[in-house]
């Protein structure tokens, strides 16, 4: 599994289909409307952190996707915002996503045989 983070806009989707030529855009889902079906069917998951949102709302127990992730399709790469960075979010809702968010993405973080940030389309290396 892979795993790569940054920012909102910083070139990560081109990134990585710049690194891994023999994917494209069919090969990608988006978490803005994916479904748990497509985590475990793409090679690709752009977005994660609108996943991670969707799943938060329905108050679902998302300590099970990093599992799920990793047994199921172990060749995943994930792509998300960084979502922890910045004011905390005076809405408690937002607040709860935020904290799941970065409790799921620690987790695929700890797992991943790659994860690097982007930053303005270019990646640093962390692991």
């Amino acid at each position: 599994m892979e795993l790569y983070v940054g920012g909102r806009c910083q070139g990560k989707l081109k990134y990585v289909l710049d690194i891994h030529e023999e994917l494209n855009e069919n090969d990608v889902a988006d978490g803005d409307v994916c479904g748990d079906d497509d985590l475990l069917s793409h090679k690709i998951i752009n977005h994660f952190h609108s996943y991670i949102r969707r799943k938060t709302s329905h108050a679902e127990d998302l300590s099970v996707i990093p599992e799920k992730l990793c047994s199921g399709n172990p060749d995943v790469i994930i792509i998300s915002d960084e979502i922890g960075c910045g004011i905390v979010p005076a809405d408690p809702e937002d607040n709860i996503w935020r904290e799941e968010c970065g409790r799921t993405l620690c987790e695929l973080a700890r797992r991943a045989d790659r994860f690097e940030r982007i930053i303005c389309g270019h990646g640093i290396k962390i692991k």
